[in-house]
């Protein structure tokens, strides 16, 4: 939700970047069911907004724009940026998971309660074809993936199979004994995002 993400974004308005956020169908304060392929949509629908306001009020710059997603936010952009990307200069992509049926699997073999209901899980995830490792071979813009190396939600092995799927040019910043979502709160990993960031909206 965003009040969850907030605190992992609030450093980007005072480095220059105005920030998006959105509640996911079914989160925080947004209505709904929640689905995989709805959140997909709504990132979309975010994207398109943007878009839109640009147009509308000259307030931001749709050549100029960054995709961050992060943990199931990170699997939600490469599946948005496969099919679009206008605009798009740079997709950061944090803790993202490379294939739903594999993060449903860690999941549950890693907890005894959930383990029997496994297949039951797999049976209403969607398709392989759907899965962000499949989309992120699509995809024709830099990425950057972030991954703390002692992720216990999200494995390392994760990006790793992200990123060698990925077009060049991209680039798979590890931090050593990082855990879920804490390798963005590192002030040196802070610092090379935003120099990416910079340096991608600086060649539109």
């Amino acid at each position: 939700t965003v009040s969850n993400h907030l605190p992992l974004v609030a450093h980007l308005p005072p480095a220059g970047f105005d920030v998006l956020m959105l509640d996911y169908r079914g989160f925080g304060q947004s209505t709904g069911q929640p689905t995989l392929d709805g959140v997909v949509e709504d990132a979309r629908a975010g994207l398109d907004w943007l878009r839109g306001r640009a147009r509308a009020r000259g307030a931001v710059d749709p050549a100029r724009l960054v995709v961050f997603g992060q943990s199931l936010g990170g699997a939600t952009a490469l599946r948005l940026l496969a099919t679009d990307r206008r605009g798009v200069r740079l997709g950061v992509i944090e803790s993202a998971f490379a294939s739903y049926r594999r993060i449903a699997s860690d999941a549950a073999t890693a907890s005894i309660v959930l383990l029997p209901l496994l297949p039951l899980a797999l049976a209403v995830l969607p398709d392989r074809a759907r899965d962000p490792v499949e989309a992120v071979a699509r995809i024709d813009i830099p990425l950057l993936f972030v991954q703390g190396t002692a992720d216990r939600v999200v494995a390392l092995r994760h990006s790793e199979q992200l990123y060698a799927v990925a077009r060049a040019p991209r680039t798979l910043l590890r931090v050593k004994g990082a855990g879920h979502l804490e390798a963005g709160l590192r002030p040196e990993v802070r610092a090379q995002v935003l120099a990416a960031m910079r340096e991608a909206v600086s060649r539109a």
